[in-house]
């Protein structure tokens, strides 16, 4: 893009000598507004102070305190911008979590560092890890409305750059700037005329028509915080619209056109002409055939416009396309923020913390709602109160520039953490070894603006420059191919779990495909947030109580801990941390404290998401085969086959445009030709719940296919994991499948739910004709016929897979039994179970093939163990106290230690041996947690033995969308009086010992009630750059 603009040129900066004090300390705040006034009246000008927002609402009390005649009634106070973005970041984080954004930004990024881009620490990853979302739900967006193909190349869609600077030959600015690419095609307004701008829906909190703010809704706190205007004054509802609502016009189309934009950078297959004609001008702008002027006035850009809006708008009822598009919405305003103080915008600056304002208050970040609510006002003033200050801002003096250039400007609150802190946490600073002891802070105080100077004019008199290139890190061969790369991994992603699905009305995690509660409202967060904001007008804003209750319901909720009556998402970890540490001070037992799991989900069994941790069946099989003559080498005896219908629906792929009957005969000829005698079982699809729906779900990765209206001669146009993710496909397909089948002499049969112990029974039934093959891959069917498969039996029985692999194998289940022993072999059912299968967890660090050991290595123990869960007719009392034991066995406890006695024993042990943090998912469930893990064991131990139990009697509730959910615990996380103190609540600045935080040694997080860990003085915040 080429800048024209001007801009004010490179700022200069001096140290003044600091303050040796706590920063939030009130004393420390007023000393220095005093000093900065008397300094700024030596030269007769304006002070103008920038805090962050602990420090900002002290320093406001203060002057809001003085008399109006005292000096400090002259200070323009401001905000920080740097820590305000840190904020929305983490209110995005907070409105997103649970929806499947971490686990997409996980694909590319480490998952620590991840949970810190969701919270707003890491912000430069998070910038990246976001605009590189955004360009992938874009891409699927373009796909979807214009019918084509995309292929990306080695230079596809780079990264939004925030600076790489070309001088052609006329001396012109070039910026190339993805972070811009919203102005790609935008007009620079000019602010000579402000009463010409225009004041229509693109207006601050008016992004669409269902907002209809009354005259109150942007009333603003001054004076003494409280709002008050006069007759002669010219009201904060007119200034915001004669002033930052204007500047959109030009500004909006952009905006609007941000998805035809991303298309930059990127090839596409279409034969679209408006998607071609776009990409016309942009060669066109690169080759320099054309102005920017000529292409904003295409009607392509508006006629492409029109078809996205249109196709959005057929979302209106999908809640899960809703959120993201929310989402999108949100990034938007990023992208704008940063232009904002990258170009000096003043008055987009005002017009983006204004559109922030309704995020702030949706996702509870409320000392930021009402710290930016004031400042916004108080920016809004200064046009009668401070005309040339404002006038200074309009033309963007009021970010600082290190660099003579146009796309140089940052906040200045960021400019201290690139020059001062930087050089304290630096070779030379005080972190670096030198110590922090009162002399040696004032040695570095003292010294260290005489040492910037000094070192300053070294570089003028040596021409020595200690900075980056002028071209952006953004620019080079290496992130690009990065950001091809990770585009490439975030589409392929997005592919599979599109969110802008027409028939997916319910709100959903599109990765693990949990749906919303009834409750949950997030994907109107906009519309929560504005009523929120809107309540502000005529509060006191020292005494004003936010409710939690009226914020945005997110779809974290599934995994949340009550606590006083509300719900708060918490990471498992952090709360392990958390209350383990309070534990310690307050406790006086704290082995009694681990009887509870301390965590929000038992983290041995399920994982943050709240789903049961996915069995890893495959690894039993591997164990049992290793070092075991379990095979054979030749079916040759074999005459019968009893097939597995689940494994052979998958195991044919469907050619492109072929009907449902040619489909049906390709399966059917499929079984005739390569099984004699074959007889195919098939799962059976109730309506009812089933312990399987979790596991249904996980597998179609959270989609919901349409269903389909066919018969014989229709044309399949889906792809067959797209058409069978639906059970009433499914169903239909099965029909129409198993009548063909049959009228072509194969035999059919179709069990009432899982087919598992069908097509065991009827293998061994078959058996008796003669040797029989059971064909299919599930794990769950080899252990049933080393369980089932009598060793009496005259004939063979083998099991084997028809997938082509490299390392085929043909089970021999006699021969097999005989390697195991037959104790081993009436055992494994059980253990399979314990360890994880289809409707029980996996447990964390224990995997199959060491349980296969220990029961090998004690078969006697676990024989009689295992015989209590095959018992048709069993107390609960002895299943839990023999369960128990198994389970206490697996992980190594001593005989007759609990599972509570032996988490103290291993968390006492791994805390005095580990160097760095323990992971609570690495400690063994709770008796608590255990006992419903184990009612599920038994009632999928009594499914293989052929016995149907209600699944609500044996460890599992049907949930509000009538699915079956496992029962985690029916015990609380912790006792009540450390959940109470696991986060403050404080309304002010966390800077005194009432800070439950503080009083233990903590720092906020991000469960915090109201600083959320980002807002505070006790806040760990630390800006990581690394990208």
């Amino acid at each position: 893009m080429i800048h024209k603009s001007s801009h004010p040129g490179k700022s200069s900066m001096i140290f003044f000598p600091m303050i040796d004090m706590e920063p939030g300390d009130m004393s420390c705040v007023y000393s220095t507004l005093k000093f900065l006034c008397n300094e700024a009246r030596k030269y007769s000008k304006c002070p103008i102070i920038t805090f962050d927002q602990p420090l900002y609402w002290k320093a406001l009390l203060i002057i809001r305190n003085e008399p109006e005649d005292a000096s400090f009634g002259k200070i323009i106070l401001r905000l920080g911008g740097f820590h305000l973005e840190m904020s929305f970041l983490g209110a995005i984080g907070h409105i997103m979590a649970g929806s499947g954004l971490e686990e997409l930004l996980e694909t590319v990024y480490a998952p620590n560092a991840v949970k810190h881009m969701l919270s707003g620490k890491a912000v430069s990853r998070a910038l990246r890890g976001h605009f590189l979302v955004e360009s992938a739900l874009n891409s699927l967006i373009i796909q979807k409305v214009f019918t084509c193909e995309e292929i990306v190349t080695g230079d596809a869609h780079p990264l939004p750059r925030h600076e790489k600077h070309v001088r052609c030959d006329n001396e012109e600015e070039i910026v190339a700037s993805d972070n811009d690419a919203r102005s790609r095609n935008e007009k620079q307004p000019t602010y000579d005329n402000e009463e010409d701008i225009l004041t229509d829906d693109a207006g601050l909190c008016a992004t669409n028509e269902k907002q209809n703010d009354d005259e109150n809704t942007h009333e603003i706190l001054v004076d003494d915080v409280r709002p008050c205007t006069t007759d002669e004054e010219q009201t904060d509802e007119e200034i915001l619209a004669d002033e930052v609502v204007p500047r959109i016009r030009n500004d909006e189309q952009t905006n609007e056109n941000k998805e035809v934009e991303k298309i930059i950078d990127r090839s596409f297959v279409t034969k679209d002409a408006d998607l071609l004609g776009i990409l016309e001008a942009f060669d066109g702008l690169k080759d320099k055939t054309l102005k920017i002027s000529d292409v904003i006035e295409d009607k392509v850009f508006e006629r492409v416009q029109c078809r996205i809006s249109d196709y959005k708008d057929s979302l209106v009822d999908c809640k899960t396309a809703n959120l993201w598009l929310t989402y999108l919405e949100m990034v938007v305003l990023l992208h704008r923020f940063v232009r904002a103080e990258r170009t000096g915008d003043w008055l987009l600056h005002l017009d983006t913390v204004q559109r922030m304002l309704p995020y702030f208050a949706a996702s509870g970040h409320n000392l930021y709602l009402k710290s930016a609510y004031i400042y916004l006002s108080d920016m809004l003033k200064m046009r009668t109160s401070h005309p040339d200050i404002y006038a200074s801002f309009l033309s963007g003096q009021h970010v600082v520039r290190r660099t003579d250039r146009y796309w140089a400007g940052i906040w200045t609150d960021l400019t201290i953490e690139q020059v001062l802190m930087k050089s304290l946490k630096s070779s030379g600073g005080l972190t670096r070894g030198h110590g922090m002891s009162e002399f040696q802070r004032a040695v570095w105080i003292l010294s260290s603006p005489v040492c910037a100077e000094f070192s300053l004019a070294m570089q003028n008199l040596t021409g020595i420059q200690y900075s980056s290139s002028e071209q952006h890190k953004d620019s080079y061969a290496p992130r690009q191919s990065r950001n091809a790369k990770d585009m490439k991994t975030l589409s392929d992603f997005l592919q599979e779990r599109d969110p802008f699905q027409a028939d997916m009305k319910e709100l959903r995690n599109i990765d693990n495909g949990v749906t919303a509660d009834a409750n949950v409202n997030v994907d109107h967060c906009l519309e929560v947030g504005q009523k929120i904001v809107k309540s502000l007008a005529g509060q006191d804003a020292m005494t004003h109580v936010f409710k939690r209750k009226h914020q945005a319901t997110t779809l974290a909720t599934k995994t949340s801990v009550k606590v006083d009556d509300e719900l708060i998402s918490v990471d498992p970890q952090l709360m392990f941390q958390r209350l383990t540490t309070i534990a310690r001070e307050t406790s006086p037992d704290l082995s009694e404290i681990f009887k509870y799991e301390l965590s929000n989900v038992p983290p041995a069994l399920f994982d943050n998401s709240g789903l049961a941790r996915e069995a890893h069946k495959s690894q039993l099989a591997d164990a049992i085969w290793t070092d075991r003559d379990c095979g054979t080498d030749s079916l040759q005896s074999c005459r019968l086959f009893v097939l597995d219908g689940g494994s052979l629906l998958h195991r044919l792929s469907w050619p492109q445009k072929s009907t449902f009957g040619e489909i049906v005969q390709m399966y059917t000829q499929y079984v005739l030709n390569k099984f004699t005698n074959p007889c195919v079982v098939f799962d059976g699809y109730e309506s009812a719940p089933s312990t399987k729906d979790m596991t249904h779900v996980r597998r179609c990765k959270g989609v919901q296919r349409r269903k389909t209206v066919f018969n014989e001669s229709t044309v399949c146009t889906s792809k067959r994991e797209a058409f069978l993710a639906n059970v009433e496909n499914k169903k239909e397909f099965l029909k129409l499948l198993t009548r063909k089948m049959r009228e072509a002499g194969c035999e059919v049969l179709q069990a009432e739910g899982d087919a598992d112990f069908k097509l065991v029974m009827t293998t061994i039934r078959k058996a008796t004709s003669g040797d029989v093959a059971l064909v299919g891959e599930d794990t769950d069917l080899l252990v049933l016929l080393l369980h089932h498969v009598p060793l009496e039996l005259e004939t063979n029985v083998f099991f084997f897979s028809d997938k082509q692999m490299k390392n085929f194998k043909i089970w021999d289940i006699k021969k097999s039994k005989h390697a195991l022993g037959v104790a081993v072999c009436q055992s494994v059912l059980v253990i399979h179970a314990v360890t994880g299968c289809d409707t029980t967890s996996r447990l964390y660090s224990i995997g199959k093939q060491q349980a296969l050991k220990k029961v090998i290595a004690q078969p006697s123990f676990y024989q009689e163990a295992a015989s209590v869960f095959l018992q048709s007719d069993l107390a609960i009392n002895t299943l839990e106290q023999i369960g128990e034991e198994i389970m206490a066995s697996l992980y190594g406890a001593h005989p007759g230690e609990g599972l509570d006695v032996f988490r103290f024993r291993k968390f006492v042990s791994k805390m005095s041996t580990l160097e760095k943090h323990l992971d609570v998912q690495s400690l063994p469930p709770t008796s608590a947690s255990a006992k419903q893990h184990l009612l599920r064991v038994y009632h999928q131990v009594q499914q293989w033995m052929g016995n149907d139990l209600e699944a609500t009697d044996w460890g599992w509730k049907i949930d509000s969308n009538n699915r079956l959910q496992p029962i985690k615990c029916l015990l609380a996380p912790a006792p009540s009086n450390l959940l109470k103190v696991i986060r403050c609540n404080c309304k002010t600045n966390c800077d005194s010992k009432r800070c439950s935080c503080r009083r233990h040694g903590m720092k906020c997080s991000i469960c915090c009630g109201e600083c959320r860990g980002t807002s505070c003085s006790n806040a760990d915040v630390e800006w990581q750059d690394g990208s």
